[in-house]
Parts: structure tokens; C-alpha cells; sequence
């Protein structure tokens, strides 16, 4: 009978899980939930409560009216921007009892999501659902699991779905009814305090909104200090002893596959004659009153590993971290340095524990104390569990005073944000920096970032790219300008990798704060922060995609700096109108001005009309040179204030190693002299009333005419190369575009296609003129004059057609 009303009860809890829980709309306010309840009675017997499945592939929680909880509800969001890529949203749910989660957003699921309860009996839902798009919103166990608050970490939140992102517990006290609490949260906005709480009543209630410093929920938050272990300036710790010679700092990494943490720790061991043989740990434990149960990791001076130890119970000398081995595997990397008598240890691990073990910390479910000590080395190791007397160490330890919420306390990193580009930095208690960037993953890619004390153009600076198909990170110098940044011969990168994961492309390094050398910045002074990504081109990078420049500077050694705008790519904007004026004048307007006085017998403009004026060859040369020449100037003014002076480092930089720049102001140079030495065409001053004066103005003229044709020609021809390379240039690519390929050889190929055809109606017309016979000759009879002014209109049309594709060519450039 007993077992018959346990299936009744379940089966009416089955049935009301179909349906019955209609959430209303958020309210327009931030962090505002409305919810609704009903009481669910059971006649008798103590059952123990089940969860409140959401049916597998449906669209909503039971929409039947249930009685409303109370409680405080928070969220704390990783970044200010919660679409931000890699960005971790966490709501914190105080409950006694949980037997069932859903999170969904206003579009559906986020792309990804996990449920991770303070302790056992409920864990997601995998294989139970098949027909879920992303099955793990769910709980699927039928137990319960108490004590503390529950965490929904979400992920994969954007525009489309942040504006109503809905949380749904099933919920319970031991054998009493199950219950349902809801709530919504509008989180569009960027998220400008680091904590938002929502208070859940009986009744549809307005969330108010709460500003703390750093969330936290330890019992006791552990002691922040501003002194330096060491000397150094970081001033960012989470910890330090009560006599200063112990600090800790801790952050969370952007941009990882799976949540990782880094803690630091450093002591100082300068009254004790220096760091030689001397071990220090940082320690996480469940009780105040003994080192067990507990997990410690422990860095040795001698050798600058990093030890992992546990003990189960008990304050006595840990044990390694399994049967076999010291090594830790949540652990990605750790190493021991000492510095100025300061031994610095750090441990990058992840946030998770070990899932078969009890002691393995997961940072994720429950708070933990810091345990913290330091000693001296037995023959430079740490002993063993049979000899490690002396390594004993004495008074030298401690612990927090009460639990500490590491994930709550880490700080919001500094970061920039651009086009499809995320970075984000920390100073480190060595006197270095961590820095981490990412792009949308691809391949064949790269991603950079770059410092600089200027803003005017990219170099000076330093700058640092990672490729996709190395997984590598490269530290490069440009001196000035804006052009490709060389690799440096010596680089001052101590640690660095990349890798591709959850859709982003992402890479680090570690260096000096300070500047190592005359080719490297400081970054503990302010300035500009650099961004650019683009693709791969014969294993190097090429010219970039996107880039930016921060609007403003910042020292990257503070943890204080915020969210920093990247600017936007507005810099290749002079590069293209370089580009389009150099085009329109050397592929339109000076050509066409030359053809037209070269040839202006065959094309039937060559004749002196005393009425209305210059002949039409001049009418048409003069305006499209000087047209021409006022564009060329217009451009090299516009590439000297976007690129700088051309240096020998600065060209070496480009693409073409400086050829493109030497030809183009070769170019310039020879067309400048043509409007200077017209002036003197016709001498300096000459008189030309005598005989003596003409002769002088004639002598002066002829010189001028070679020297205008070779001038002229000369600059043609190396302007069309320059216009050639440039497109190369500007890419940092050989691969040039069809469009521009197009109207390159279409203006290119109608100059020489119509040139021909001149000269060779101009032979014609010689050879025809050759042939006058003696009695046409003395009938004083001249051959018909014949011209061709077609050509002339057809070259205007190719030249014009040829010089808008280049130019639209490289105005659409990305």
C-alpha cells in the first residue's frame, strides 16, 4: 500500500511537470523577476521529494502555479560585457533543498551551459533526453541535494538571447512539497558593478540592484594588502600573512576551454639570509582545526617545481597527491623562481576537481580556507613521509580567517575589446604581466596585440602575434610608421602559447613589465594599446583585416584599468585614399593629358585656332596635369601623416622592402620638375625682340622638350609600377584582387593598345607624305588631312572604366 501511494504521488508529480508553470515577462528594470507558485499538498506519508522534469524537448516548465519561495538570488558576470566571448555568467541561489534546474534564454538555450550543485545527488542531464538541442540544462537525478547556494554558470549569452534569461529550480525541504522558484534576468546592458542580487517574495517584486567591490561569499574575507613582496609595485593581492612576509593573488583565465584558475604565491625570505633551499605552499582545506582534509602544493627554490600533496585527515606532513606520483592532473603548468630573496610559485590548474576525489579542490561548489606555509628544504627536497624533519615549518603557517570564495574574489581583469578581437592582461607578483588575446577561430589566421607610448601611427612599438598554424607567439619591433613589424632577434617573452577552442582562436605570454633592451616598451609606463588579426600568407603574417588603437593609455602593471575601448580600423582609411588619389592621377589624368599632346596630330587637336584660344591638345594637357600633379601631392601628404618618415628600419618593414616608396617618390620628384621647368621653357628672362634673344628662347626650348619628354615618360613608367606594387603593399600580400587586376590591365593595356595605333598612323601619314608627286607639288596640292578623335574618346573611356575598378578595388579592401 505504502509503495502504491509513493507511485501515486510521483506519477501526480509526472503530471504536473507537463506544463504548468507559465513564466510572465521581465519588467523593463535590470534584474527584475516575477514568479509564480502552488502549493502542491501531500495527504500523508513522509516521501521524499522528486525533481520537476521539463518533458525532453519541450518548450516550458510546468506551467501550472506554484507557491513562491523566498530568497536572495545574484549573478556575477566575468566581464562587464556579458556577451563578451569566453565571458562566464554565474547566478548564485540560496536554497536548503534543490531537486531540479532549468536555464533557458530568450531564444532558446545558451550554447553552452552547466549545473554544478554544492554537493552531490543531482547531476546533468546527458543521455536522458536525446531530442535536447543542449541536454544539460536539466537535472536529471531524482535526488536532492542541500546546504549552501546552488550555481548556474551560463555561457555563450549575445545579443539575440541576453534579454530574458530565464533560471527555474525545482525545489524542496526534506519531505515537504516540491516547489518551484523562477526568475528573469535582462542582461543586454553591459554589467557595470560586479555583483546584481534579486530578492524572490511571494509576490511579483521589483530586483534591487547591488554595487560591491568584489563578490564574495566567505565567511571572512581574507586580508588584502598593499604591500609588495620584494620591492615590486603589485599592490593586487588577496591575502597576506599578518607579518607580510606570505601574499597570494589568484584570476581566472580568459578565454580557456575549460574554467582555469592561477594562483600565485610569494614569501619573503630576507630575514632569513635568502631564498637558498627553502619550499613554500599555498594550501586549500574543509576545517579550521587541522591541515586534513586538505590539498597543498608545495614549490621547492632548488629546482623550481611545484609539489601537489594531500592529506585526508589530520595536521602531519602531507602525502603525495596520489599513490604513484606528485603531479596534480588538474594542473596545466606551474614553476618556483626566487628573486631579491623572494621565492615566487605559481600553479595554473583548473577550477574543477578530480572526480574520484574527495580532497582534490572544485572550486566551483564550496568555499575553502588558504591554508599557507613556508620552510626549509631537507638536502633541496621536501622530504618524505618517513624523513622529512627538516622540513618542518614551525611557526611559519597560517590559514584564512574563515572560507574564501576564490572564484568570487578573483578580479575583472583589465580588458580591450575590438572588430572580433578580445584581450585582457593582469600584472603578476614577479613584476610581469600575463596577457591573453583572441579572435574567432579559423585557419590559417593570426591575432596580435602591440604597445606603444605614441598614437600617431604604429611604430615605435612592440607587438606580438600568434599563428594559428604554429600555435606560436612572436615578439616583433617596428621603429616607426605603420608598416609590417619584423620579428626582433632577441625576444623578451618568457612563456607563451596558443591554441583554438569554443570558436575562438586565443594566445598568451608572460614578459617584464619593464622594458629588456632598446627594441621593447615598458609596460609599467602608460601607453597605447595595439590590436590586429588577419590571415596567413606564405606561413607569415600579412596585412591585416581588422586592427585598432586604444583611445586612450594605460599601464598595464595596474588592475584597476577597466574595460578599454580598441578603437577601430579608421588608420587604413589613409592608406586607401593614398591609394584611390595615386590611382585616379597616374591611371587617368596624367596619362591622358600626355596622349593627348603627344599625339594630338593624329587625333585632330593640333591646330591653332586665333579665335577661341589655345589649341584643344593644350586645353585638354595643361588642366589634367596639373589635375594630376595636386593629387599626387594630396597623396604623398596623406601617407606621410598616417605612416611617418621613411626610415631605413621603416622600409625594411614593408612589404616591398622599400621599392614601392623609392619608385613612388622617384615618381613624385620627376613630375614636380615639370611645372617648375616649364617656367623656364622658353629661357629666363630673354629678350625676344633681337635676333640674339630668339635664337637663346628657341636653344632654351628644344633643351626644354627633351628634358620635359624624359621627365615625363620616366615618371609615367615608375608610377605605374609603384601603382602595381602598391596594391601588394597595402595587403602585405602578392595576391592581388580580380577587380583590381581587371582595371589595372584595362587602363594600362588602352595606353599601349592606342599608342601603337597613333604611331603607327603617324608613320603612315609620314610614308603617305612621301609620296607627293612632283606635279601635285607644283600644283601647290597638299594631301587630305586626315585625323582620328575616336581614338581619343575611346581612351578616355578605357582609362576612366580601368582607373574606378582600381579604385573601388582598394576602397573595398578589408
Amino acid at each position: 500500500c505504502e509503495q502504491s501511494y509513493c507511485f501515486c504521488v510521483c506519477l501526480a508529480n509526472c503530471l504536473n511537470s507537463i506544463g504548468f508553470l507559465l513564466f510572465p515577462t521581465a519588467s523593463d528594470t535590470m534584474s527584475t523577476m516575477r514568479h509564480a507558485a502552488m502549493l502542491l499538498a501531500l495527504l500523508s506519508a513522509q516521501v521524499a521529494s522528486r525533481p520537476y522534469y521539463k518533458k525532453c524537448g519541450s518548450a516550458n516548465f510546468p506551467d501550472a502555479s506554484f507557491s513562491a519561495m523566498g530568497g536572495t538570488w545574484s549573478f556575477t558576470s566575468s566581464s562587464s560585457d556579458v556577451t563578451a566571448v569566453g565571458n562566464t555568467v554565474t547566478f548564485s541561489i540560496p536554497t536548503s533543498s534543490v531537486s531540479g534546474i532549468w536555464v533557458q534564454t530568450s531564444d532558446g538555450y545558451p550554447d553552452t551551459s552547466s549545473f554544478t550543485p554544492d554537493s552531490g545527488g543531482c547531476g546533468q542531464q546527458g543521455s536522458t533526453c536525446s531530442g535536447l538541442t543542449n541536454p544539460d540544462v536539466v537535472c536529471s537525478s531524482m535526488g536532492t541535494f542541500n546546504s549552501g547556494s546552488v550555481e548556474v554558470v551560463v555561457r555563450g549569452l549575445n545579443d539575440g538571447n541576453c534579454a530574458n534569461v530565464q533560471v527555474a529550480l525545482g525545489y524542496s525541504s526534506g519531505y515537504a512539497p516540491g516547489d518551484i522558484i523562477t526568475n528573469a534576468f535582462d542582461m543586454c546592458a553591459s554589467v557595470t558593478t560586479t555583483t546584481t542580487a534579486a530578492t524572490t517574495t511571494a509576490a511579483p517584486t521589483t530586483t534591487a540592484a547591488t554595487t560591491t567591490a568584489a563578490p564574495t561569499t566567505t565567511t571572512a574575507a581574507p586580508t588584502t594588502t598593499t604591500a609588495a613582496a620584494g620591492g615590486t609595485s603589485f599592490d593586487a593581492y588577496q591575502f597576506t600573512s599578518s607579518d607580510g612576509a606570505y601574499n597570494a593573488y589568484w584570476y581566472l583565465i580568459p578565454f580557456a576551454t575549460n574554467p582555469t584558475i592561477k594562483f600565485f604565491w610569494s614569501v619573503d625570505f630576507s630575514s632569513e639570509g635568502g631564498a637558498t633551499d627553502k619550499w613554500a605552499g599555498i594550501g586549500f582545506k574543509t576545517t579550521d582545526s587541522s591541515m586534513g582534509p586538505g590539498f597543498f602544493y608545495v614549490g621547492l627554490s632548488s629546482d623550481g617545481s611545484v609539489l601537489a600533496r594531500q592529506l585526508e585527515s589530520g595536521s602531519t606532513y602531507p602525502g603525495p597527491a596520489s599513490a604513484t606520483s606528485d603531479l596534480d592532473p588538474t594542473v596545466v603548468d606551474s614553476n618556483c623562481e626566487v628573486e631579491d630573496d623572494v621565492l615566487h610559485c605559481y600553479v595554473v590548474r583548473s577550477v574543477a576537481g578530480v572526480a574520484n576525489s574527495t580532497l582534490n579542490p572544485d572550486f566551483n561548489n564550496n568555499a575553502y580556507e588558504l591554508a599557507w606555509a613556508f620552510g626549509d628544504l631537507l638536502n633541496g627536497g621536501f622530504g618524505t613521509v618517513d624523513d622529512h624533519s627538516g622540513t618542518y615549518h614551525n611557526s611559519n603557517r597560517g590559514n584564512s580567517d574563515g572560507t574564501v570564495d576564490f572564484l568570487g574574489t578573483a578580479p575583472e581583469l583589465p580588458s580591450l575589446s575590438g572588430d572580433e578581437y578580445w584581450a585582457a592582461w593582469t600584472p603578476t607578483p614577479q613584476g610581469r604581466v600575463d596577457v591573453f588575446f583572441a579572435t574567432p577561430a579559423s585557419t590559417d589566421i593570426w591575432v596580435g596585440v602591440g604597445f606603444g607610448a605614441g598614437n600617431d601611427a604604429m611604430g615605435p612599438g612592440e607587438f606580438y602575434t600568434g599563428q594559428s598554424d604554429t600555435n606560436a607567439v612572436t615578439d616583433r619591433w617596428l621603429d616607426s610608421g605603420s608598416s609590417y613589424p619584423p620579428a626582433k632577434s632577441s625576444s623578451n617573452i618568457l612563456q607563451s602559447g596558443c591554441s583554438s577552442n569554443s570558436g575562438n582562436f586565443s594566445c598568451f605570454f608572460t614578459r617584464s613589465l619593464t622594458a629588456t633592451g632598446s627594441e621593447s616598451e615598458d609596460l609599467d609606463d602608460d601607453v597605447y594599446i595595439r590590436w590586429a588579426h588577419g590571415d596567413l600568407s606564405d606561413g607569415d603574417i600579412s596585412f591585416h583585416s581588422a586592427y585598432g588603437m586604444a583611445s586612450s593609455t594605460t599601464a598595464l602593471s595596474s588592475i584597476t584599468a577597466g574595460s578599454i575601448d580598441g578603437g577601430d580600423s579608421s588608420g587604413s582609411l589613409l592608406y586607401k585614399v593614398h591609394g584611390i588619389l595615386m590611382i585616379v592621377a597616374w591611371l587617368f589624368c596624367l596619362p591622358y593629358g600626355i596622349y593627348g599632346a603627344r599625339f594630338r596630330d593624329v587625333i585632330g587637336m593640333g591646330k591653332d585656332d586665333a579665335k577661341s584660344g589655345p589649341p584643344l591638345w593644350w586645353r585638354i594637357h595643361q588642366p589634367n596635369q596639373y589635375i594630376g600633379v595636386l593629387l599626387m601631392i594630396a597623396a604623398i601628404v596623406v601617407i606621410f601623416v598616417q605612416a611617418g618618415p621613411m626610415t631605413a628600419e621603416f622600409l625594411a618593414g614593408t612589404f616591398s622592402g622599400g621599392v614601392h616608396e623609392i619608385v613612388g617618390i622617384t615618381a613624385f620628384a620627376l613630375t614636380l620638375m615639370q611645372p617648375v621647368f616649364a617656367f623656364c621653357r622658353n629661357g629666363c628672362c630673354e629678350d625676344d625682340s633681337t635676333t640674339e634673344g630668339k635664337a637663346k628662347i628657341d636653344s632654351c626650348h628644344n633643351v626644354w622638350h627633351i628634358i620635359h619628354a624624359i621627365c615625363g615618360y620616366g615618371a609615367l613608367v615608375l608610377a605605374l609600377a609603384a601603382v602595381g606594387m602598391g596594391i601588394a603593399e597595402i595587403q602585405y600580400s602578392a595576391d592581388w584582387p580580380i577587380l583590381f587586376v581587371a582595371g589595372f590591365a584595362v587602363s594600362v593595356g588602352a595606353m599601349f593598345l592606342f599608342s601603337v595605333i597613333a604611331i603607327a598612323l603617324l608613320f603612315g601619314k609620314k610614308v603617305a607624305k612621301s609620296k607627293y608627286t612632283k606635279d601635285a607639288e607644283a600644283q601647290n596640292e597638299s594631301p587630305r588631312a586626315t585625323s582620328h578623335p575616336w581614338l581619343a574618346g575611346a581612351l578616355f573611356i578605357c582609362m576612366l572604366s580601368g582607373a574606378i575598378c582600381c579604385a573601388v578595388s582598394v576602397g573595398t579592401l578589408e
